[in-house]
């Protein structure tokens, strides 16, 4: 049984490097069906503007990095930080993505992904403050 009706979440741009869920994401970590809810903002890959034009952030792995960065804002549901990583590189394969760049995004995610979860708080904070502002 399908999880989901698509192959890819439905998005939309929701401010620089951002992606605003627009449909709820369903998928399976640990034995447990998580749901993302629409609405969820989130950076998708975090990837460096310059290779955008090789590596988009909303590529054919979009729905397995929305994935990744879900578990890494639930705080891996209580595991650790690699099972996040490594739920992320198999739905890589299981969405046909070549293995080069499964192991490129496995290793940058290993290498920088604490990092880059800080950092995508920062963004989604202040992008949220420039929005509010903009609504007034």
């Amino acid at each position: 049984m399908a999880l989901n009706k698509r192959k890819y979440p439905i998005l939309e741009p929701a401010g620089i490097g951002l992606w605003k869920v627009l449909e709820d994401w369903h998928y399976l970590f640990k034995g447990k069906v998580r749901t993302i809810k629409a609405g969820t903002i989130t950076d998708l890959a975090s990837i460096p503007r310059g290779l955008w034009v090789i590596y988009p952030p909303d590529g054919p792995w979009r729905a397995d990095v929305l994935e990744h960065d879900d578990l890494y804002g639930h705080d891996h549901y209580g595991y650790d930080r690699k099972d996040s990583d490594i739920h992320m590189r198999q739905r890589m394969k299981e969405d046909g993505v070549k293995w080069h760049t499964r192991l490129l995004f496995y290793r940058a995610v290993r290498r920088f992904g604490g990092v880059h979860r800080a950092v995508g708080k920062v963004k989604k904070f202040f992008s949220n403050i420039f929005k509010r502002e903009k609504s007034s």
